[in-house]
């Protein structure tokens, strides 16, 4: 049985030649058949990764952290010394980490350190993940052209625009939160005596370096290696950055880090009117920030009157906001930032071509997993394509050369067959959560009323916009590259026909060699889904003016009540307080 992505085309005229009593020829095809039903059975095996994928989604969700983290060793075949290589086994003494996976395995154990706390591990991780976006920039131009020649499933993983970003954005956050802790802002010391300055204001320099460094040189990149690509500029990463500024103590503040904010929040609210115009319209996917958030023109004139009070009206007019000098901080306020990362981003999946002009029934099971067919037609020539959101195919517009288009069914009877990464459909998304306050000292001030959360940050859409603007260009490479490799077996085929001295045993041979070798050639194509798949769906938040104390926070959602913990707000500064919510159970996969 041939498995989805395969479809035997050519002519089987030969099979005609084929004489009850030549018992050898009988089982030379036979032979040839279990050799190609074989290949095409281990290329059906690539679902465990998904499920594997799908098991460390689970367990990051149930809080089982060491479990995902070995569990990611196993998925990447990367660990460090002192780490069990998968789950249940015992620590390795010695570190194994190949290249190929190298950046995919520190982002994803990175995110997952930072949501268990491990914030010193998280660091570590993700400076190293960083330092890698950089050296897989430089290499990205000869393992694109490499590709053409082998499957992008070879190439060691270089990571996409929005995933460099995040890297950035996770650094920058977990330095806030060391440095909060070391002063008891936030955690379990939260209203203590401070137990480090020096240490606080050392985590608070690193931030500020980090935020320089994500937007001076990692968003330039995006930009520069972004072409036709939708995604170019992140929002919301900008607006954390210009943050920054207001979460490091007042008397830290240096004018270079101020004129920093500023500059970050003009492209802040410059970057989500691009993104709106880019984005808000594909019908392939809501995206859900389509108008720049309230907290974020908020700050930009808190900072503007705070910065440059001369020239406040003039910036307030040229982004279309009221001049509101009421927009400035209260005495004895501070603020507090609540960021919910909601759920996980999609997962690319694997969408199977093959050339014809009806598609493939569906059965339960397909259904079950939320795939569909469609038919597209490059040329004169028809493909059928199935799989989650196959209807993306609809919107391709493929550049092929006339000379692959003659070559698609190359001698004798084939078995050939695409891989595609692909999205499934999006979910309907719940309503924004809302933050709950109350106060735990006394204070004469009013406590500010409970917060609703927006939108802010949509990652999801991030993935489907950058997927589906690389499909065109990875399904004419694929097929260029499929094409290549089914004509060298076509070649072979004929070379191996004239060895075998011609005739119906010749004819046989070349035919067993053509099938064989375009199985193995099929087999070779394999879609590329690797992603950061711990990354959320999307960012929630609230900015909320508090009277100086100590509260205890708490999120309401549709899916019940998040404890956040206390937070002690200081005079005139930022309090970041992140949360990590799932409005959808993962379900436990089961091989």
């Amino acid at each position: 049985m041939f498995p989805a992505g395969t479809l035997a085309i050519g002519s089987c005229a030969g099979l005609r030649t084929f004489e009850p009593r030549c018992m050898s020829r009988r089982g030379t095809f036979a032979t040839s058949a279990c050799a190609v039903a074989g290949l095409l059975a281990i290329a059906g095996c690539g679902t465990s990764f998904d499920r594997e994928r799908q098991r460390v989604l689970y367990e990051v969700q149930q809080g089982q952290y060491p479990t995902a983290k070995a569990r990611v060793n196993d998925l990447y075949d990367c660990h460090q010394a002192g780490e069990p290589r998968k789950p249940g086994k015992s620590a390795e003494s010695s570190a194994s980490l190949p290249d190929k996976h190298l950046l995919l395995w520190r982002m994803e154990r990175g995110l997952i350190a930072n949501l268990a706390g491990d914030l010193a591990e998280a660091d570590v991780l993700l400076d190293q993940a960083a330092d890698l976006v950089d050296v897989r920039r430089t290499e990205s131009l000869a393992a694109e052209t490499g590709t053409f020649l082998l499957n992008d499933t070879l190439r060691a993983y270089a990571g996409r625009g929005y995933e460099h970003i995040q890297v950035d954005y996770y650094r920058i956050l977990n330095q806030l939160l060391e440095a909060q802790k070391d002063l008891g802002l936030t955690g379990a010391s939260a209203s203590a005596a401070p137990p480090s300055a020096d240490s606080a204001n050392s985590h608070y320099e690193h931030a500020m370096v980090r935020a320089r460094r994500m937007t001076l040189e990692q968003l330039k990149e995006t930009e520069d290696a972004a072409a036709s690509h939708r995604y170019h500029d992140d929002p919301f990463a900008r607006f954390l950055a210009g943050a920054v500024c207001w979460a490091l103590p007042p008397g830290e503040r240096r004018d270079t880090d101020q004129q920093f904010a500023q500059v970050m929040f003009k492209r802040s609210l410059e970057a989500y009117e691009a993104e709106a115009t880019a984005l808000a319209h594909d019908e392939h996917f809501h995206y859900e920030v389509t108008r720049r958030p309230q907290l974020v023109e908020r700050l930009f004139l808190r900072h503007a009157l705070s910065y440059d009070p001369q020239d406040f009206e003039h910036q307030a007019e040229r982004y279309h906001l009221s001049a509101d000098r009421h927009a400035a901080l209260a005495p004895g306020h501070g603020m507090l930032l609540v960021l919910d990362h909601v759920g996980y981003v999609v997962r690319p999946q694997v969408l199977s071509i093959g050339f014809g002009t009806f598609a493939p029934p569906l059965n339960d099971s397909d259904r079950r997993q939320g795939a569909t067919s469609s038919t597209f037609r490059i040329g004169a020539l028809g493909f059928w394509a199935k799989g989650p959101g196959s209807d993306v195919v609809g919107a391709w517009v493929v550049p092929l050369p006339d000379e692959i288009m003659r070559h698609m069914t190359p001698g004798g009877m084939a078995v050939m067959g695409l891989e595609m990464p692909v999205h499934e459909h999006e979910h309907t998304h719940s309503s924004p959560a809302r933050v709950v306050i109350t106060s735990i000292t006394p204070t004469d001030a009013m406590v500010p009323a409970d917060a609703e959360l927006e939108v802010v940050s949509d990652l999801d859409a991030y993935a489907r916009a950058t997927l589906k603007d690389e499909q065109p260009r990875l399904l004419a490479k694929t097929i260029t590259r499929a094409v290549g490799k089914q004509i060298a077996v076509a070649q072979g085929a004929i070379q191996a026909k004239k060895a075998s001295g011609g005739g119906a045993q010749g004819n046989l041979v070349g035919l067993a060699v053509n099938l064989l070798g375009s199985a193995a050639a099929t087999f070779s194509e394999q879609a590329d889904t690797r992603a950061w798949t711990t990354l959320p769906d999307h960012i929630e938040a609230a900015l909320v003016d508090v009277p100086v104390g100590t509260y205890s926070l708490s999120l309401d959602t549709r899916y019940g009540t998040v404890p956040l913990g206390q937070v002690t707000i200081p005079a005139g500064q930022l309090v970041v307080v992140p949360a990590r919510t799932f409005p959808e159970r993962v379900p436990e996969p089961h091989d």
